[in-house]
């Protein structure tokens, strides 16, 4: 059965802002009109903001008689929630999606929503009872969620279909490092990056880097992807980082870090929903050699000094009962 609605899902930088692009490439050159919205994580409070900033602009161009003329009574609740002014729950619903509807008589109605992971509930719900008041409308709803947040998946699972992303096969690595004119590094790149989109362009850009080396631009990409969790979850993958590629298991970091196993897990398991970690049998490891690069680098040569002793320590001295 055809659903009106796909959440596009992977972690970030795994390609979804790419494929949304595409869908509105594609919607516009066949006579579509795209409406798009990014949602933001300091402006959930804000209500239905999302939906406003995608909406505002037609509802100004047809504000007027031209808006009374196809919603009818709607109108006003459009112009009210263009205007950020509040209101009930249920009217606003009921607006946009007779607004929607309206426009999706005329001509096919592409709606994409960025970042729907970092919106608020009212927004989520809007999706929702759009899903089930749009049957047989010429509107697709995109929202791309991030794999680390699977609330707003869990929520949607019925109504949407779910396209989850994951890293290229080595086969498509190679054909982009041919294009890129350096076919013979496309087992290297592959190796650092595990197929990973954002780091496989990132890594060709720097054809020098390619054996050895992490681009400035990863180390941002990184970090960047560290903020969502606590300043111990970023001990403990620092930590791991000076393991080298090998698989870790948290009973080890705990001792490096003098933490219970079961808050180094955790922690473990938190960096594995970000796409940070994978399991690897019983133990853990970096999802790619580039991440465990990067946050080695970027971590203070003093503190590399005191996990790198500890990690000696913890190697040469296991606890009863276990061995290394």
């Amino acid at each position: 059965m055809y659903k009106s609605q796909l959440l596009i899902c992977g972690e970030a930088g795994i390609g979804k802002s790419r494929l949304a692009a595409e869908a509105e490439r594609m919607a516009g050159a066949t006579g579509g009109l795209v409406l798009r919205a990014r949602c933001h994580e300091i402006e959930r409070a804000l209500f239905l903001q999302p939906f406003v900033d995608a909406l505002r602009p037609r509802v100004a161009h047809l504000a007027g008689q031209l808006l009374r003329d196809m919603v009818g009574g709607w109108a006003q609740v459009l112009e009210s929630l263009a205007k950020g002014q509040p209101m009930e729950r249920r009217y606003a619903y009921e607006a946009v999606t007779a607004f929607l509807c309206a426009l999706a008589e005329r001509e096919p109605v592409l709606l994409v929503l960025e970042d729907l992971h970092a919106a608020g509930a009212a927004t989520v719900e809007l999706v929702h009872y759009l899903a089930r008041r749009t049957s047989g409308a010429r509107l697709l709803v995109v929202a791309t969620v991030r794999t680390d947040d699977e609330a707003v998946t869990d929520a949607l699972r019925g109504p949407a279909e779910v396209l989850r992303l994951g890293p290229l096969p080595p086969g498509a690595v190679a054909e982009l490092a041919a294009r890129a004119g350096l076919g013979e590094l496309a087992d290297e790149v592959f190796r650092r990056t595990r197929g990973h989109p954002q780091f496989v362009v990132e890594l060709l850009g720097e054809p020098d880097l390619v054996r050895q080396g992490v681009p400035a631009s990863l180390r941002v990409i990184v970090l960047a992807r560290l903020r969502g969790l606590d300043d111990q979850a970023r001990r403990v993958l620092r930590a791991a980082s000076v393991l080298g590629a090998a698989a870790f298991d948290p009973v080890l970091l705990g001792e490096m870090l003098a933490l219970p196993p079961q808050v180094v897990a955790e922690h473990c398991e938190r960096a594995l929903a970000r796409g940070l970690l994978v399991v690897s049998g019983s133990a853990y490891e970096f999802a790619c050699e580039l991440t465990r690069e990067a946050l080695y680098v970027t971590t203070p040569a003093p503190t590399l000094v005191v996990y790198q002793d500890r990690a000696r320590r913890a190697l040469l001295v296991p606890p009863a009962g276990r061995s290394r």
